[in-house]
């Protein structure tokens, strides 16, 4: 089922929107479409980082107050704490790939000014290390992870 399946380097992300759709027609009585072209499989594609927050639109939710994140940028944010390597971070993910992390977890997040770096002129060095920016840390609270 979609909603238990990733797959990051086959760009498949996991995703619940099918079954909330289902519980919102079952529950408040909603009239979402619910076909099975809408369950293909994609996610994480070449697309702006932008496009990896989504506003949530409900009656019940306000879309000003919370957003979802893509699955890899809601993990950066549920892990990072304080200043933390490039290693530190992929071990709290579960990560043990470089390239995954930095393309589908670091890049992303970096992009969108979520997280920075400790030595922003110097993006190679060992002692490189990354936090939340202010931004990152506003989002922390309005996301839905």
């Amino acid at each position: 089922m979609r909603a238990n399946y990733s797959n990051i380097p086959k760009k498949i992300e996991e995703t619940t929107e099918f079954l909330e759709s289902f519980f919102r027609n079952l529950i408040f009585g909603e009239k979402n479409e619910l076909k099975s072209r809408y369950l293909i499989l994609g996610g994480l594609d070449e697309t702006p980082a932008s496009s990896l927050i989504t506003p949530i639109s409900s009656k019940n939710t306000p879309t000003s107050s919370c957003l979802r994140l893509s699955r890899p940028l809601k993990k950066i944010l549920e892990v990072l704490d304080g200043e933390m390597s490039r290693a530190a971070v992929m071990k709290a993910i579960g990560i043990k790939d470089r390239v995954t992390f930095k393309d589908y977890y670091l890049s992303p997040a970096l992009k969108l000014g979520l997280v920075e770096m400790t030595q922003p002129n110097s993006p190679r060095s060992p002692t490189q290390k990354y936090r939340l920016t202010v931004k990152g840390r506003e989002m922390v609270g309005r996301v839905i992870l």
